[in-house]
């Protein structure tokens, strides 16, 4: 279960390869004040809450994801189209 997230131990919190990123390409304007520790409970109560409300709503969710697979077969079926017809 997701809870188990927030039963661990603190762990340090990791910059994100952007984050890393954009450090390096602006090294002169920004710089790292401060760092601290998040030991997930928060977000590991913000993902019970989200699967609780997808299992309250499962209807509309699959009705979306049926959506979004005709969607991607179509677009996927017209690229292979153009692919075949321009070489």
């Amino acid at each position: 279960m997701i809870s188990n997230i927030s039963k661990m131990h603190d762990v340090p919190v990791q910059q994100s390869t952007i984050m890393k990123l954009l450090h390096i390409t602006t090294q002169d304007s920004l710089a790292i004040e401060r760092q601290w520790y998040v030991n997930g409970v928060h977000y590991s109560k913000t993902l019970e809450d989200w699967l609780r409300r997808q299992d309250r709503h499962k209807k509309q969710v699959m009705q979306l994801f049926e959506v979004c697979v005709s969607v991607c077969v179509l677009v996927c079926v017209c690229v292979l189209v153009c692919v075949c017809v321009l070489g």
